[in-house]
C-alpha cells in the first residue's frame, strides 16, 4: 500500500472511533432523558461506527500480514541466491586449483579475492 492509502485508512478509522464514542454518548443521554429517538439514533451511530472501525482495522492487519509474507519470501530468495553464489564460487575455485595443480593456501586466497566483487 502507498502512503496516501495508509493515511486515508487511518483517518477513516479515527473518524469511525470518534463516531462510535459520540453515538454511545448520544444513546446514553437519550436513555437518561427518556427520549427514545435520540437513544436509538445514538445506538445506530455507535453500531455503524464500530462496524466501520472493525472493518478498517481488519483490512489494515490483513495488509500488514501480506507485506510481512512478501518480505519473508524476498529474504528467503536473497538467502538462496547468496548460497548459490557461494557454491558457484567454491566450484570455480576448486576448478582453478585442480587445473593449476596448486595446493598453496595463499594462491587459493588470491583466487578467492579475484572472484569477490
Amino acid at each position: 500500500m502507498n502512503n496516501i492509502e495508509d493515511t486515508t485508512n487511518a483517518a477513516i478509522a479515527s473518524v469511525a472511533t470518534k463516531s462510535t464514542v459520540a453515538g454511545a454518548s448520544a444513546s446514553a443521554i437519550g436513555w437518561l432523558t427518556t427520549d427514545r429517538y435520540v437513544a436509538l439514533g445514538g445506538l445506530l451511530v455507535a453500531v455503524l461506527g464500530f462496524a466501520v472501525n472493525a472493518l478498517f482495522r481488519w483490512l489494515d492487519r490483513r495488509d500488514k500480514r501480506r507485506q510481512m509474507r512478501c518480505h519473508a519470501q524476498r529474504a528467503e530468495a536473497e538467502e538462496a541466491r547468496a548460497v548459490e553464489l557461494h557454491e558457484l564460487k567454491l566450484r570455480v575455485l576448486n576448478t582453478r586449483l585442480a587445473a593449476e595443480g596448486k595446493s598453496n593456501g595463499d594462491e587459493a586466497l588470491d583466487a578467492v579475492a579475484d572472484l569477490t566483487p
